[in-house]
């Protein structure tokens, strides 16, 4: 119980962090720069993911868990006093100097407004199915995985989830200038959305491929599943500024759903084989992913009737 109340209060902690941040992108930078801003908060992002693989195991094993959480507390701490100490809402003469706080009826209004935009629709099963498709694997099923068909150790685990993760931070980096440099935004998404559909079901349909092809296969899906911070700007590009808290909050609370959703339905999924000696089978597995391809490929059928946005295209204030 003490446990799920601290991942819930991190949950809540963390839930404005990356929303907040693209307001602040927004107002900060050109539209044009949108993605490749996003792409640089969520690569930084992936290097505290990666600190969680190798290096966490490492530490817990050294210290233990309850000093390796303290020690993750006092960085954030830090982090915090910086923030309030050299982060400003918005440049010098931006109007939200001037604006007016709307009150709780002025941003639901706004929130209906960007509901019914039906040019947003076809963007939302993909942003569901978004960074769902490798934190599942990432966050919950890999470990598992690489100890139940592989036999791999916590250290060697640790390894293969480092790799992992380091192609996670490289398509981060990566993907953010491929709007800008393709002149598409849709065209990105969905060559990142169809990579991690094959990596997906490469995992799916072959049978225990050997190690290090599946350690490819995951590092493919980590490389290509970055097209979710492109789906930010593509949804970012059909409001004016002043909306762009509310459009960028509802793809990344989607984006959330998806991947709360998918954990706890893949669950089920592995649950309902049955184990052998204590571990899941192989097919468990693979029928995870394999459910995990078909829900993407679904997506990119929707996701393939979007509009496309430039990347310096910036819906005009009304």
């Amino acid at each position: 119980a003490g446990l799920a109340l601290g991942q819930a209060i991190m949950g809540a902690g963390c839930a404005v962090g990356l929303s907040g941040a693209m307001v602040l992108f927004a107002r900060w930078f050109r539209p044009a720069r949108f993605a490749t801003m996003v792409a640089l908060y969520s690569g930084m992002g992936n290097v505290g993911i990666l600190l969680s693989a190798t290096p966490f195991a490492l530490a817990v094993e050294r210290f233990g868990w309850r000093p390796t959480f303290d020690g993750l507390a006092i960085l954030n701490v830090v982090l915090v006093a910086q923030m309030f100490l050299f982060v400003r809402d918005a440049p010098p003469g931006h109007p939200y100097h001037t604006e007016r706080r709307e009150r709780l009826g002025a941003v639901m209004k706004g929130v209906i407004e960007v509901l019914r935009t039906r040019a947003i629709w076809p963007l939302l099963p993909l942003a569901f199915c978004g960074l769902s498709m490798v934190l599942v694997i990432r966050a919950l099923w890999a470990g598992p995985y690489l100890a139940d068909v592989y036999g791999l150790d916590a250290i060697e685990r640790g390894n293969v989830l480092f790799l992992f993760t380091v192609a996670m931070l490289i398509g981060n980096v990566g993907i953010g200038p491929l709007d800008r440099v393709f002149r598409s935004r849709k065209r990105v998404v969905l060559a990142g959305a169809l990579l991690t559909a094959a990596a997906l079901a490469g995992l799916a349909l072959l049978p225990r491929p050997g190690l290090w092809p599946t350690v490819a296969l995951l590092c493919l899906d980590g490389l290509a599943c970055n097209y979710v911070v492109v789906i930010y700007a593509h949804a970012r590009a059909f409001f004016p500024l002043h909306q762009v808290g509310r459009i960028v909050t509802l793809a990344n609370g989607v984006n959330i759903a998806g991947i709360a959703i998918l954990q706890v339905a893949s669950g089920y999924i592995v649950r309902a084989f049955p184990s052998v000696d204590g571990a899941a089978p192989d097919i468990a597995y693979r029928a995870v992913f394999g459910a995990l391809a078909i829900l993407l490929c679904l997506a990119i059928l929707a996701y393939c009737r979007a509009e496309d946005r430039l990347p310096d295209v910036e819906a005009e204030r009304p």
